[in-house]
């Protein structure tokens, strides 16, 4: 039928008469006409399918086209973004692991009251409007916590496998094989690092007993999370009253896959 409808239009066409009349064959003007019509045909399709799949990306240009100022982390895994251009009048800085020149960012002047009052998301949001973020593409956040340690070969093997619906996360971990050292964990897509952040502060209970302030405390971004599961996931990393009764010394004896951490290491 598609074939069918380009032939039609082909023979009823104002672009034939003038390959006609320019001196071109019957056969050869028809064939022209009928590729062009076919061009056309494919081109449509081809923009339906490119469409399709940027609908995940759509929600982002409104914000990228009204930016002043684009903050680009982890630049030193994508090189090509040192020719990149930001668009319109924005700025863009390029970062690793967040470290920025603070006059970059402060008191840069390149906030434009005026010309951002004109844009629509103000209407929206003084009429009701204006739908949030959190409700439009479903994203939530939540902060997993816990006074206990984690055993090292569970929480290895839970790090090292996917988790639904996050696309970031970071925060502090506890572990028990290493039990004066405060981790540091980050998740951003399927980039995943860990490493030290320094020593957990001490004290002593009312026992005089020697108390450390060992804590997970990891913030968890995402779309369509399951909190309870993913909790649930984090709760059967953390030590079970057995292991805690084997002490400091026994958690040191745990296998532990981590890489050694040393003094004087800097938090990733």
């Amino acid at each position: 039928m598609t074939l069918l409808a380009i032939l039609t239009a082909t023979l009823l066409s104002g672009v034939a008469s003038v390959l006609l009349a320019a001196g071109c064959s019957r056969a050869r003007a028809l064939a022209f006409n009928a590729l062009s019509g076919l061009g056309l045909v494919l081109g449509g399709v081809a923009g339906y399918l490119v469409l399709g799949a940027s609908r995940e990306v759509l929600p982002w240009a409104p914000t990228l086209a009204a930016a002043s100022f684009l903050y680009l982390a982890v630049a030193d895994r994508l090189p090509a973004l040192n020719r990149q251009r930001a668009p319109g009048d924005a700025a863009i800085q390029l970062t690793t692991h967040g470290r920025v020149p603070l006059d970059r960012v402060l008191d840069t002047g390149l906030f434009d009251f005026d010309q951002a009052a004109q844009a629509p998301g103000w209407l929206k949001e003084l009429r009701g409007e204006h739908v949030p973020e959190t409700e439009e593409y479903g994203i939530a956040s939540f902060v997993y916590r816990a006074r206990c340690p984690f055993h090292p070969r569970r929480f290895w093997d839970w790090i090292h496998t996917d988790w639904p619906g996050v696309i970031r996360a970071k925060g502090w971990f506890w572990l028990a094989s290493r039990p004066e050292w405060a981790g540091v964990w980050s998740l951003a897509g399927s980039t995943r690092e860990h490493g030290a952040a320094g020593l957990w502060p001490e004290g002593e209970d009312s026992a005089g007993r020697l108390r450390r302030d060992g804590r997970q405390e990891i913030v968890l971004i995402g779309i369509g999370m399951n909190e309870d599961e993913l909790t649930a996931c984090f709760d059967a990393c953390l030590l079970d009253d057995a292991e805690m009764a084997l002490g400091e010394a026994g958690w040191r004896r745990f296998d532990d896959p981590f890489p050694a951490w040393g003094r004087g290491e800097a938090a990733v």
